[in-house]
């Protein structure tokens, strides 16, 4: 048993390194979670010394403390790697706010790169779009669309294919991508896998159609219904059927839902409400990044 608590101490120290790397240059988030981390590995001291006196004075327990040992140190190890990958994440969120894009999309890039070698499509796919909905919030929809992508036929449960698809189609709605945005909906077979899912998956697709020559269609459906993703359907539609004045005022709901961000990222985008869009951006004051 000595070799397993030998290779367990040096996955350890491998996890202090690599939770010291992340939070080098994140150190209020490096505070609050190596607090936490810090009362973990005091509780960890105990579990290494109870087990190794027990190899000194008593062998007939030692492989059921062994065991013990063994299940918690791996708990330990999966909850550290989560809290650095979540590091990792808020330090690409900390780059975008603070306008160092480019840093930020290499450490966006470099963080998919890591994981597409780890074999967690789950976990990757739900860090992922955390970091793809921040780049679309800062007008770069399609590095979102590409970290996102790889996960469009990895093999998960329905509610994640589901999830994973409708995230898809609206960054490509917004780069203008609106064949591969239907493909991705059309996967969207059967029943919703979720409560919710079918009011999603309608929503994307009248954010579709208002962007790709159905407006009509597309008002139908956000007739009667609220929320910021509506009224952006109700501002494209508006545009595209020459109601100028129809769809400013949808834009300044999604302006007074979403703030600048939201209104930034039609701007950005390739439907037909984006140059009115640029128009209250700039006459707001609020600089946005192509």
């Amino acid at each position: 048993m000595m070799p397993v608590l030998l290779a367990l101490l040096a996955t350890n120290i491998a996890l202090l390194v690599a939770q010291a790397r992340a939070f080098r240059r994140n150190p209020r988030l490096g505070l609050v979670i190596n607090f936490d981390a810090g009362i973990r590995y005091a509780f960890r001291i105990f579990y290494w010394m109870v087990p190794c006196a027990m190899v000194l004075a008593s062998p007939a327990h030692v492989a059921l403390k062994a065991l013990a040992v063994l299940v918690t140190e791996v708990g330990y190890v999966v909850y550290g790697t989560v809290l650095v990958d979540l590091a990792r994440v808020a330090r690409v969120r900390s780059l975008l706010e603070r306008g160092r894009l480019d840093d930020a999309r290499h450490a966006a890039r470099r963080f998919a790169r890591n994981f597409a070698r780890r074999s967690e499509p789950v976990l990757g796919a739900r860090l992922t779009s955390l970091l793809a909905f921040s780049l679309a919030e800062h007008g770069d929809s399609a590095l979102a669309a590409e970290l996102l992508s790889p996960y469009e036929t990895t093999g998960m449960t329905r509610p994640h294919e589901w999830w994973v698809r409708l995230e898809l189609a609206g960054h490509r709605i917004v780069l203008g991508r609106f064949d591969e945005a239907r493909r991705a909906l059309d996967a969207c077979t059967g029943a919703p896998p979720l409560p919710g899912y079918d009011v999603e998956k309608a929503c994307v697709l009248a954010r579709l159609d208002a962007a790709d020559g159905r407006a009509t269609e597309a008002l139908a459906a956000a007739e009667g219904k609220e929320g910021v993703r509506w009224d952006m359907v109700r501002a494209h539609a508006f545009a595209a059927l020459d109601r100028g004045g129809d769809a400013r005022e949808a834009l300044e709901q999604v302006h007074a839902r979403g703030g600048d961000r939201m209104l930034r990222q039609i701007a950005t985008g390739k439907g037909p409400a984006a140059p009115l869009a640029a128009q209250l951006v700039a006459a707001k004051g609020s600089p946005y990044r192509r």
